[in-house]
């Protein structure tokens, strides 16, 4: 009878020659490449956001300034020269939300201003509508131009 021992086939020593696992090295490098890629993300996302606003404060200027060359266009005919202000807290555009009376919000962050100059007709003004932020007047974030001519006038 011959009874000799026999390690289990799947001993410990066995598969630590057949499979390898990752040093630590490989294991900081890979941390350090995605450290690299999260600032880079998150960069990305802090610029997406000072786009979103951006744009709302561009969409809410051509609003504004659809508004003054509506009530340029209504009122009487335009005298040569330049005309500026800001839109107050009470400013109020017709339709905007629920309520006839609402405000729009932050209506009071912009400044208009209008330029009436002669054109190529005596009869015609041309008129540059613009709005800025209050706190950057570098450049108009929204310039509407038209012709305008007297009321009744064929």
């Amino acid at each position: 009878m011959n009874l000799r021992f026999k390690p289990p086939l799947a001993s410990s020593r066995a598969t630590a020659v057949g499979e390898r696992g990752f040093t630590l090295l490989e294991i900081l490098v890979a941390v350090a490449i995605l450290g690299v890629a999260m600032v880079s993300l998150l960069g990305l996302q802090a610029r997406n956001l000072k786009l979103v606003s951006e744009t709302q404060d561009m969409t809410t200027a051509a609003m504004l300034a659809g508004h003054r060359v509506a009530l340029i266009k209504t009122g009487p005919f335009p005298k040569i020269g330049e005309e500026e202000g800001e839109f107050t807290e009470e400013f109020v555009l017709p339709g905007f939300g629920e309520d006839e009376d609402e405000s729009l919000p932050g209506a009071d962050r912009f400044l208009w201003k209008s330029l009436v100059q002669a054109s190529f007709a005596p009869t015609l003004r041309d008129v540059t509508v613009s709005v800025w932020l209050a706190d950057d007047r570098s450049r108009p974030l929204v310039s509407l131009r038209f012709f305008m001519r007297p009321t009744g006038f064929q």
